[in-house]
Order: structure tokens, then sequence, then C-alpha cells
């Protein structure tokens, strides 16, 4: 599925690094209170063209973003310690993904023990104007309370840079 590249599955292993925080937030069983902002209601003034998109940190200090995989809408929690991108399974079934327990090849370690995920291609991520394709992913085998926007996407842009309580994301 991935032409061989065993750099994919040592950065799969690494997920567990960014998963932990977000597995972690899953303790109580609820998603954690945000407040989330579609980037489509990010005020213009925020925006510097086309080719950036500004995220407002939230007051859970994350920063939040409304993207869309494959078409269909995924609320995001942006995470620069997950290598990849990373769904739940309810989102990856909205966005045409039907998994098996079989396709849960990929093994990680997250603060509560060893999880499961599923490596899979995303056709198109996009966030406000900025759409990447063919995104390395995986479906996450534990409850996840949110999918991570990771580093499989961010490192596909020109760049993105933290300015105060904004995250902005190049293209």
């Amino acid at each position: 599925m991935f032409g061989g590249n065993s750099g994919l599955l040592k950065g799969l292993i690494l997920l567990g690094l960014g998963l932990a925080v977000a597995v972690g937030l899953a303790g109580t069983g609820k998603p954690p209170q945000r407040e989330t902002a579609a980037v489509d209601a990010i005020p213009s003034s925020y925006a510097a063209g086309p080719s950036e998109v500004v995220i407002e940190r939230a007051a859970d200090g994350h920063f939040w973003v409304e993207g869309e995989v494959n078409g269909e809408a995924v609320q995001f929690l942006i995470d620069t310690g997950a290598s990849h991108v990373i769904l739940t399974q309810e989102d990856a079934e909205r966005a045409g993904f039907r998994l098996s327990e079989q396709d849960f090849t990929v093994s990680y370690a997250t603060a509560n023990g060893r999880a499961a995920a599923a490596p899979v291609r995303l056709a198109e991520l996009a966030v406000g104007d900025i759409a990447v394709t063919n995104v390395v992913a995986a479906v996450n085998g534990a409850p996840l309370p949110q999918s991570l926007l990771g580093m499989s996407f961010l490192e596909r842009l020109a760049g993105f840079e933290v300015a105060g309580d904004r995250l902005i994301l190049k293209r």
C-alpha cells in the first residue's frame, strides 16, 4: 500500500507521541469542551489571501479547524507532534473508508498502552483554500475523541507558524 516505504512504519509508530495527548483527553469518555470556528468563519482581515489560512487559538489553548477529507467535513485538532494525520473511525467511515479488523496492522505506544492503526491514503485533505492530495494517514483503532491534523499534511505546506494566538498555514 505504501510502496515498501519502511520509513512509513517507523513514522506511524511515532504517532504514539502525538496521540498520547489526544488519548489522554479521551480518559473521561467525553470529548473535551472546546470552541471551534470553521475556516470560513474567520474574519477576512486575518487572511492574507488564498495561499494562507489563519486559525485562532481556542479557549482550551489548542488550535481546532474544520477541514474536509475526500469532500467530507472533519473537525481536527492540529497536532504537530503527530507524524501523520489520524482519523477517528467515524470520520474515516464518513470519508469513504471501509475498514475491517485485519486492516489495523500498525501498532504504536500511547499513554494508555498499545493501540492499533490502519494505514490509509487520503485522496484529498483541504483546510480552507489549501488542499493537499495523496496524504499519508492512519485510522485509529482505539477510541479517539477527534481526528488529528498531523505532520503528513503540515509538512506538505510551504510553511506554518504560530504568531501569538494564531496558527498560519501557508501554501
